[in-house]
């Protein structure tokens, strides 16, 4: 077993680097259809409890979740459905406020690892992380996030995932916190595992803008998906008042689109 250390990411950081491995025109495919069915069929063996799966896609300009299944409105404070129509980095948003920039910094890590991978052996890996999650009762509770599919295309790119949320309260201590397992099955009879945890994460220091209370409320709102015109509504404002808070956000943030204002600013 491996203990490592690895540089803990800041929001603004994750957003550019996962920008990097969107692709352009991912298709979802029987094949691909077919590959999920096979290991959605096996989720009950694999999950320890309350337990639900999203299949998305790794499209520009974000990703798209495509499927849902399992005990969403158990262990989230929202609706399959709901999930349906979200940005994927809304999910982000019921991540304990402590372990959110640690589990931005795992899944970096996993991307890190597949791509210095050869792509035939990048079925071999198994990827668990840990973090606490917002359930039904807006009560913070340890999750499993597993990656036990991920599909790759012909060549060699990550087109679509299966990630898996398993409640573990019951299972851990007081004093556990979030951690990374790498699990490589290249080899049967030495198994390699890779164990990432808080101790070995080194901060990096992230100053964030000061906004009011206007704009904090643009941009949760925006963080649901609202377009300049629902908000106006929401807010009794214009929309060209929302169109230039949005404006003002995006220059006091150093970014281009919503979508990486709001996942900067999920990590205040």
């Amino acid at each position: 077993m491996e203990i490592a250390q690895i540089e803990i990411l800041n929001t603004d950081d994750f957003k550019k680097i996962y920008s990097k491995q969107l692709l352009n025109n991912a298709v979802f495919t029987k094949d691909v259809s077919d590959f999920f069915i096979s290991i959605i069929n096996q989720i009950p063996k694999l999950a320890l409890g309350e337990h639900y799966w999203q299949i998305f896609d790794n499209n520009k300009p974000i990703p798209k979740i495509l499927s849902v299944g399992g005990d969403v409105e158990k262990m989230l404070p929202t609706t399959a459905k709901d999930i349906l129509s979200w940005h994927p980095e809304k999910l982000f948003s019921y991540y304990h406020p402590e372990d959110l920039t640690k589990a931005l910094t795992f899944i970096n890590k996993i991307f890190e690892i597949l791509n210095q991978t050869n792509i035939e052996n990048r079925k071999d890996y198994n990827f668990t992380f840990y973090a606490r999650i917002k359930n039904k009762d807006n009560v913070f509770i340890w999750n499993s996030i597993q990656y036990p599919a991920i599909f790759f295309d012909d060549d060699g790119q990550f087109t679509f995932g299966l990630v898996l949320y398993s409640n573990i309260n019951h299972l851990v201590k007081q004093d556990f916190e979030p951690v990374l397992t790498v699990i490589n099955y290249s080899n049967s009879q030495n198994l390699q595992f890779n164990c990432y945890n808080s101790s070995q994460l080194i901060q990096n220091e992230n100053i964030f803008p000061k906004v009011s209370k206007r704009e904090n409320e643009v941009i949760v709102l925006l963080s649901q998906g609202k377009s300049s015109k629902q908000i106006a509504d929401i807010l009794g404002i214009s929309k060209n008042t929302v169109d230039n808070h949005r404006q003002r956000l995006l220059k006091k943030f150093e970014v281009t689109s919503s979508a990486e204002l709001v996942i900067k600013y999920l990590k205040i």
